[in-house]
């Protein structure tokens, strides 16, 4: 499963590390790209990894995510 999320409040190469460390860390999940100028991140995950429990954990590390439908 592929979600898409918009994020806000990333100012830094550190945020962006932040992220796809946190949201990385996930069992069950295989890939996280994040583009700060594009204020987005594409996380490759298994079905059981639930897109809401990703957006919570963004949310928890200081952020604000939105999920994208496709």
């Amino acid at each position: 499963m592929k979600t898409i999320l918009k994020i806000e409040g990333m100012h830094c190469a550190g945020c962006t590390g932040s992220i796809e460390r946190a949201v990385g860390r996930v069992e069950g999940v295989k890939e996280v790209k994040v583009d700060r100028e594009a204020g987005r991140a594409v996380i490759d995950h298994e079905a059981r990894v639930s897109r809401e429990s990703i957006v919570a954990l963004v949310n928890e590390i200081g952020f604000t995510a939105h999920p994208v439908e496709k």
